[in-house]
């Protein structure tokens, strides 16, 4: 079958065969190689090219209808292709500008051909999810037993809080990545009963030691317990004075509890206060000079990839490489 003769609205078949079964395979081997994109690169004339980027882009050739598709589903998209290509007219550096605008065009029409490509195949939505999960707990049992073996040979750890606990990051990039990449796949692996996936998961987020993800985990958390009880859910918060109160007292009771507490306060407000620059203070700090950057150029902003240019001609200092 052809990308052109593709039938977008057509009743699918459950059958995984021609077109249907590439695609699920581009899209599985793209889900497997996004964790470790970052690091899986080869050098191509010059270029370096990510193995997951190559699955995109195959799996763009033969589905671009359903990019097309997919694409008038989210006009969202659209505005914001738009508005990357009237920035990038005003870039400074023109050619780095364009890059960027293709970069960004290429991974807008692969989600937008996913999401076409997925429409009216539920069962297939449903494989996708399940296999997230799966590869999901395979890079959280990477990271548990790197965080096992760290205590044997300490080099294999990314780094150690307080010179005792280890921080791992898998085969990522560092570890509140791995974590970030982890505590969505966590209430996935909830939601589609998967405990035994969800405890495993649970453990890479624990070994990765990031307070980021602890501030993701509770934040979700909430939602889906608001979201399963949500009469429960207004009852605690219509009692929550009540609670509080209780809390106080058992603080105020307990000592170890009380000590405890703080030290875990301590242990995230030291995380927010950090100034390395993949700890929360310059991105706070970032963020305030994108809006300074932004209210000097309004309307057509100062390209895409310019934002270190604009950093260091509005005097805002050198910018963090990381951020």
């Amino acid at each position: 079958m052809s990308a052109g003769s593709l039938a977008i609205d057509a009743e699918p078949s459950r059958t995984m065969r021609g077109f249907p079964l590439l695609g699920y395979w581009l899209i599985a081997g793209a889900v497997f190689l996004f964790p470790i994109e970052r690091l899986v690169v080869i050098g191509v004339g010059g270029f370096n090219v990510r193995p997951s980027y190559a699955l995109m882009g195959l799996f763009l050739v033969f589905a671009w209808p359903y990019a097309v598709s997919g694409l008038a589903m989210m006009p969202a998209a659209a505005a914001l292709l738009a508005a990357l290509a009237i920035s990038t007219a005003a870039a400074t550096l023109y050619l780095a500008g364009v890059a960027y605008l293709v970069w960004a065009l290429f991974t807008v029409l692969f989600a937008c051909a996913c999401l076409g490509f997925l429409r009216g195949r539920p069962w297939l939505v449903e494989r996708l999810a399940l296999l997230t999960v799966t590869v999901g707990t395979f890079w959280a049992g990477v990271g548990f037993a790197q965080w096992l073996a760290s205590f044997v040979k300490r080099d294999l750890a990314y780094s150690w809080l307080d010179g005792r606990i280890p921080r791992v990051q898998a085969l990522m990039q560092e570890s509140s990545y791995f974590a970030v990449y982890l505590v969505p796949i966590l209430f996935l692996a909830i939601f589609r009963n998967r405990p035994w996936h969800a405890a495993i998961v649970a453990l890479g987020i624990a070994a990765s030691a990031s307070r980021t993800a602890i501030v993701g985990v509770a934040a979700g958390a909430l939602a889906l317990f608001a979201y399963r009880y949500t009469k429960t859910f207004v009852r605690i918060a219509a009692a929550s004075p009540f609670v509080l109160a209780l809390g106080a007292f058992a603080l105020y009771s307990f000592e170890k509890l009380r000590v405890g507490l703080l030290t875990f306060a301590l242990f995230l407000r030291d995380g927010f206060m950090l100034t390395d620059a993949t700890s929360a203070m310059p991105r706070f700090e970032s963020w305030a000079h994108a809006l300074t950057i932004w209210r000097a150029n309004p309307i057509l902003g100062v390209g895409t990839g310019q934002y270190g240019r604009a950093y260091v001609e509005l005097g805002l200092g050198l910018p963090w490489d990381s951020i």
